[in-house]
């Protein structure tokens, strides 16, 4: 932002975000904004739910006070959707910025088709039938930056690619055997794992710790016999 010279901007996420994912991201923002005079959070706000009227209602408001915006979601067809509604409503110009900001995402990389060899970008449909707006939603992610901390080299795509279904895989069995919920279909990702293990370490523990209270109890009671 320093960089050119921006000093205000706006932040709009999704509400089928986790809480620990955009929200947290928001309160960073504004303690480092509050550390710093220099830089203004002019708006924020979420879309409470994926639909198109409800993201234009955002975007309609957002006009009105920010040119220079930082959005936050994890799903590359939420981003595809909302920036061809940006396009559509006159807000894909030189007038505006978006930033996209996202943890554990590859830059424009959506995905990586491995039986096809082929990389997927976020402006690409990947709906069947598809809605034929590629060039427009390419011309749209034109106007984006994206802040990432993952390399959108193709290679380590592909290597982020195959350890993230490695970490799908092994949440699915003992003992975590979370099951259903967490195949993507059922909107699984990474992050998940982190609710997944805090929730097995309080299922299992009750056991450990009783466990633990019969051997402690065990070997004292020999050493009383013992002496």
């Amino acid at each position: 932002m320093d960089h050119f010279g921006w000093t205000e901007f706006a932040f709009i996420y999704s509400g089928d975000e986790s809480a620990e994912r955009c929200p947290v991201y928001l309160t960073d923002l504004q303690r480092a904004v509050f550390d710093n005079s220099k830089f203004t959070i002019s708006f924020s706000t979420m879309w409470r739910n994926d639909t198109e009227a409800e993201m234009r209602l955002v975007l309609s408001e957002l006009s009105q006070r920010a040119r220079i915006v930082v959005l936050c979601s994890s799903t590359s067809s939420i981003k595809r959707k909302l920036l061809l509604l940006a396009r559509d409503m006159g807000m894909i110009s030189d007038e505006y910025a978006y930033i996209i900001s996202d943890l554990g995402t590859a830059g424009y990389i959506s995905d990586v088709d491995s039986l096809h060899n082929r990389t997927i970008y976020v402006w690409e449909d990947q709906n069947v039938p598809a809605d034929g707006r590629d060039k427009d939603a390419f011309e749209a992610f034109q106007k984006t930056f994206v802040l990432s901390d993952v390399s959108d080299d193709s290679r380590t795509s592909v290597g982020f690619s195959v350890f993230s279904d490695d970490v799908q895989k092994k949440m699915k069995q003992p003992p975590f055997s979370c099951g259903a919920s967490c195949d993507k279909g059922s909107g699984w990702k990474n992050e998940n794992a982190v609710s997944v293990i805090e929730h097995t370490i309080e299922r299992v523990m009750p056991g450990i710790s009783r466990f633990a209270q019969v051997e402690f109890h065990s070997m004292s009671k020999a050493e009383d016999q013992g002496r």
